[in-house]
């Protein structure tokens, strides 16, 4: 019994022993940063026992040591034996839970057992951040005050959702006519509170944003409502809000805001620093900034003195001083072009980085290989528009096992605290694979992963034109190097299911055509053009080379089906249940030619797109037909279509018209202004005069008003060519304005209309009165009258040669100046002043208050000077710097300005900031005719941005030629031989490129252009009289004759209709001519990759395009009560002229008082 107690003790001495012994247990002293952290950061984790061997120290690894839910890909680094560094490869996603496990590939081969927990963190939920309340205008109304409020929020939403969920007050009260300012997403948002009444006494307003709004990147919406209050001084009180700093790569910057925009002129009398600096002042809104060159100072103090304007009036009561701290930039590193792809093979093969506050750079070049390129773009498609939101973060593409990764490359940087540094890129080492593809380039920070950047780059001397039409495909293949065409190379069409749909090989002139595409691709989507000549590979992708036409006329009526022109129509296009429906068709081919032997099928549609009736037609000798059926008593009311197809079901035509219970218009409406000519403040009177048709006075109706006033531009008849409304003005918001009132006995009235004062406009003001007068029966006839309103008593013109120029030339303008009557006004005085714009990288700040650079687009006044015009007067300018440049003309002592803008560049004048980013310029197409008969030749003229190789083709739903043009001196001519095959129009487009160096004088790497000539054969124009009487007594018969030209069998249809019931639709007379030849719209669409070519760097020294339609279904209704008035309404159907171009039809005219129109 004593041993057994004796062995007791024993173990328990031992265990005793053992516990107080070293663990072997690790824990996590700190993992860090958990619970909200920011969308950019780095995770470290501090272990109580060293894990990491040496070998694997200090290095970036991809094994994974902590398994984060949802995945977020990164790499690991062990900065000492117990500190693990995770480092995201991109930005944390926004209002994100996530959670960390730490796995035991942390514990290698050591003896520890883990005791770890479970982590947890998020980024920032959405939230408001701030809101700045000022003085400021309602927006177009610059005579009227109001307050705006900025809204500030953490991410990005979208203005329109936000209006419902605001709540603004004043002084307690609802504020329920403010304005959402801000047109675009964004994280800022402006409201405009309406029209403010000043006091003498500060005022309170607030802003309330309610909970459960959402971002416009969705997720979570507010958790609760959020309310801002602000007490604004009277204005004429101006007070100073906030002061921020910062620098912006080459100088620094200090932000004030304030109550009310301030005086940008009289700035630098009242505000200095000390140190003492030069300082350069600019106001946007109610922010003035200050730019000046702080060299190494961290803080500066600013002082402002009391008495500092505002624009309405306010000022600083007290002087105000305050000690300013420069913030430091968020580091940052970006490929200098964001949008170009493509590099020239054999060129310098550079890509340029900037980059701020990053010591060492990691570079990871990758290739996709060519058959997995459709695949990687998919993969990364939404990179397309990342942009839209300007989300502030830069693509990370990851190739994967759709290729390979070629080598990694570290650069180290030297340069100092929070300025801007820029390298150089070289991809030599990638060229030269086994397998042919592109490739994706990455720079990252060596110590903070996220903080990178990715970029897709094809290198390549094949530059791809391509147009593509509905049965058509041409590429065409030139030397990015030279210019030249390239012969002999393969050219593939890939589907956008990565199929090969077609190849074939270009010619001598480096083309190669695809016909019959339609049957040949039956069922894909062309994607992806490849070209391969040896060992060179080159793709544009069809999604984004499209060349964009919106800025040029190539829309016009569309058609069906291409190779059929159909006419319908009718004598009429609204009837009641129970009529007859009379229509006919001519149908023509494309060429505009008669169509004959063509069986059609002629579909009835009702209003729910039900088949009413089938009829099957056949084309006469003169390619048309005529169609009659008869409406049921109890046809729905509604809009019916006519749909005309071929016999292998192809829809050619389509005609629309309405069946209602209506009664045709007994009133006729005339309404005139008694001035055509106003200012802001007149008073206009609006005649009005309404008469039954029968010719009685429509004594003591109702009437109703809607006088609108808008803005158009103003054109000179006696000075064309001048451009006079390309104005600084702001355009004023004028509200309509409603009036109604009673006829008096005679059927007439006056209605007074007060112009608004303060007016502002780019050109003139057009105001339209439409008087609507009600019937008998309720219903309205409504007829208009307008009258032009001038804010200004003058017009200055500016008429320019060109678009681009050179450097020291004369550059020659012409100047008039016009009063209202379109006459010269003699000696006037003006100002004119010359702007260059440079594009500068300057410091921004995101959502999240972080600091970035970016560029922007700056303005420096070259000179200005007083000038007097009289007459057209010649104007010269010179300039020595290549750029963007403004010439405005002012009135003397006036702020508005007219202005136009130009290009001027040469070899060794420009600046890294001289030009944007976009480097498409437009190629000017003139004819020397406005309009051409086939046979004729047409003179063409090309005005280009540069010099180079000019690609023309002629197009309109195919493409009918093409060829070379060299342009010298900027500009080429080319003959055309017209041919029926381009009636009505075709379209002469242009493609300009040039010869790739990295001594390009010109700032455009491509320049566009599209125009429509007009073809027609004017001898299809029948000449056409009708001999009737003016009046024709009721219950009578009378001959109606069409006479035309002296030949047999012209087919004629003939109409009478009431002009009651055509008035209610406004109905026009059919005109055949003017459909055949109207304008048709470019079908063919073209695409290159010239825009998205990136500029030859030398090495930087471094390490290494309506309306809505309605459903117009109404009840069915009883067509009893209408029957009592009787319809006049008569078709002739098709009738032949005799040999003397003749036709006689006789008209029974029934009991009828009113106007009857023949058609």
């Amino acid at each position: 019994m004593r041993s057994l107690h004796f062995f007791i003790s024993i173990v328990i001495f031992l265990l005793i022993i053992i516990g107080c012994g070293p663990s072997n247990t690790v824990e996590v002293d700190s993992f860090s940063p958990t619970g909200e952290v920011q969308n950019l950061t780095n995770f470290t984790i501090e272990f109580s026992e060293d894990l990491a061997p040496a070998d694997v120290q200090n290095k970036w690894l991809d094994e994974e040591f902590v398994t984060f839910n949802p995945k977020i890909p990164g790499k690991f680094k062990w900065s000492s034996p117990s500190t693990l560094v995770f480092s995201p490869d991109s930005p944390l996603e926004p209002m994100q839970r996530y959670s960390a496990s730490i796995n035991k590939n942390v514990l290698f081969k050591t003896n520890f057992s883990p005791d770890f927990d479970e982590y947890s963190f998020h980024t920032p939920f959405f939230d408001v951040t701030k809101v700045d309340f000022f003085w400021t205008n309602i927006p177009y109304q610059n005579y009227k005050l109001s307050v705006q409020a900025n809204i500030y929020f953490n991410y990005p939403v979208d203005p329109k959702s936000l209006k419902d969920f605001l709540e603004i007050k004043r002084a307690g009260a609802d504020v329920t006519d403010f304005q959402i300012v801000s047109q675009q997403t964004a994280d800022v948002i402006a409201i405009n509170f309406g029209e403010v009444q000043q006091t003498d006494k500060e005022q309170l307003f607030s802003v309330k944003v309610k909970e459960n709004f959402v971002s416009s990147l969705g997720k979570d919406g507010l958790k609760e409502s959020r309310t801002f209050e602000a007490k604004l001084p009277p204005i004429t009180q101006l007070a100073i809000t906030n002061v921020t700093a910062g620098f912006n790569g080459a100088s620094g910057w200090i932000e004030v805001a304030t109550t009310q925009t301030v005086d940008e002129k009289r700035l630098k009398d009242f505000i200095t620093t000390n140190p003492e600096k030069k300082l350069n002042f600019s106001v946007s809104g109610n922010v003035l900034r200050i730019e000046t060159d702080l060299g190494n100072v961290q803080t500066v103090e600013l002082k402002i003195k009391k008495g500092l304007p505002g624009l309405y009036g306010g000022i600083l009561q007290d002087d105000y001083e305050q000690e300013v701290s420069m913030v430091n930039v968020e580091p940052s590193i970006n490929f200098a072009d964001k949008k170009g792809k493509y590099l020239m093979l054999g060129g310098e093969e550079n890509l340029k980085v900037n980059a701020v506050n990053i010591n060492e750079v990691e570079v990871e070049v990758s290739q996709v290989y060519k058959n997995n390129i459709l695949h990687f773009l998919n993969q990364y498609g939404y990179y397309y528009y990342y942009d839209e939101y300007n989300y502030g973060y830069n693509p990370d593409y990851y190739v994967g096992d759709l290729g390979k990764s070629l080598y990694e490359e570290k650069i180290k940087l030297q340069q100092g605290q929070n300025w801007l540094k820029s390298f150089t890129v070289n991809l030599d080492k990638a060229l030269g694979q086994k397998y042919k593809g592109i490739f994706t380039v990455s720079v990252r920070s060596e110590e903070e992963r996220w903080r990178s950047d990715s970029k897709v780059v094809a290198i390549s001397d094949l530059g791809i034109i391509s147009k593509v039409a509905e049965d058509q495909i041409y590429v065409f293949v030139n030397s990015i190097g030279s210019a030249e065409p390239v012969s002999g190379a393969e050219v593939s069409i890939i589907s956008s299911n990565n199929q090969t749909l077609l190849t074939a090989n270009t010619d001598g002139g480096g083309v190669a055509v695809f016909k019959d595409v339609k049957k040949n691709i039956e069922g894909f989507s062309p994607r992806l053009i490849v070209v391969e000549k040896d060992e060179d590979f080159n793709y544009i992708d069809l999604r984004e080379t499209l060349v964009e036409t919106s800025r040029f006329d190539v829309g016009g009526l569309t058609q069906y089906a291409a190779d059929f022109n159909v006419f319908l129509y009718g004598p009429r296009n609204i009837y009641r249940p129970g009529e007859e429906i009379n229509l006919s068709a001519i149908v023509r081919n494309d060429k505009i030619q008669i169509v004959k032997d063509v069986p059609l099928i002629a579909k009835i549609i009702t209003p729910t797109g039900k088949v009413f009736e089938e009829f099957k037609k056949d084309l006469n000798a003169q390619g048309s037909f005529e169609l009659a059926f008869k409406l049921p008593e109890y046809s729905q009311t509604g809009s019916y279509s006519v749909d005309v197809y071929t016999g292998d079901k192809r829809l050619i035509g389509s005609y629309k018209f309405s069946v209602e219970e209506f009664v045709p218009d007994k009133i006729r409406v005339n309404v005139s202004s008694d001035k055509q000519k106003s200012k802001p403040g007149d008073k206009v009177k609006i005649d009005v005069a309404a008469e039954f048709l029968f010719g009685a006075p429509a004594a003591d109706m109702k009437y109703e008003a809607d006088i609108q006033l808008n803005h158009k531009s103003f054109y000179s008849k006696n000075y064309p060519g001048y451009t006079f409304s390309n104005s600084s003005i702001t355009n004023t918001e004028i509200q309509n304005t409603f009036l109604e009132g009673q006829l008096d006995p005679e059927g007439k009235t006056k209605i007074e209309f007060n112009i608004p004062d303060g007016i502002q406009s780019k050109g003139i003001v057009t105001g339209t009165a439409y008087v609507s007068v009600f019937d008998l029966t309720g219903r309205t006839v409504t007829r208009s009258a307008s009258f032009d309103v001038f804010p200004k008593d003058y017009f200055i013109g500016i008429k320019s040669t060109d678009y681009y120029y050179g450097v020291n030339q004369n550059i020659n303008f012409n100047l008039v100046a016009v009063n209202k009557d379109d006459k010269q006004i003699k000696d006037f005085s003006a100002t004119a002043k010359l702007v260059r714009y440079e594009w500068q990288t300057v410091l921004k700040k995101d959502y999240s208050n972080r600091y970035y650079y970016a560029s922007e687009e700056k303005e420096f006044t070259e000179w200005e000077k007083d000038i007097t015009i009289t007459g057209p007067t010649k104007f010269n300018v010179i300039v020595s710097k290549s750029g963007k440049y403004e010439l405005r003309i002012l009135k003397k002592g006036d702020s508005n300005y007219e202005k136009t803008i130009f290009y001027a560049y040469s070899w060794g004048t420009s600046t890294a900031g001289s030009f944007e980013v976009d480097r498409e310029g437009r190629v000017e197409i003139v004819y020397d005719k406005e309009q051409y008969e086939p046979g004729e030749r047409a003179k063409v003229l090309f005005t280009c941005p540069f010099s180079g190789k000019l690609l023309v083709t002629l197009e309109r739903g195919n493409v009918y030629e093409y060829q070379y043009l060299d342009v010298n001196e900027r500009s080429a001519e080319l003959e055309l031989s017209l041919n029926n095959d381009y009636m009505p129009n075709v379209y002469v487009t242009a493609t300009l490129f040039k010869k790739h160096s990295k001594d390009d004088t010109a700032p455009f790497l491509v320049g566009h252009g599209f125009a429509s000539m007009k073809v027609v054969k004017n001898n299809n124009k029948l000449p056409v009289t009708i001999s009737a009487p003016q009046k024709i007594k009721p219950n009578t018969t009378q001959n109606i004759t069409i006479k035309t030209e002296s030949q047999k069998d012209i087919y004629v249809t003939v109409a009478a209709v009431d002009e009651g019931i055509l008035q209610i639709t406004n109905y026009e007379t059919p005109n055949p001519f003017e459909f055949m030849y109207a304008k048709r719209p470019l079908m063919v669409e073209s695409y290159d990759l010239y825009k998205l070519l990136l500029p030859e760097i030398v090495k930087i020294n471094s390490s290494p395009g309506g309306g809505e339609m309605e459903k117009q279904l109404q009840k069915r209704t009883n067509p009893i009560s209408v029957k009592r008035f009787k319809l006049l309404s008569y078709w002739s159907g098709i009738k032949k002229t005799n040999s003397d171009g003749t036709v006689t039809v006789s008209l029974n005219i029934p009991q009828f008082n009113g106007e009857v129109r023949l058609m």
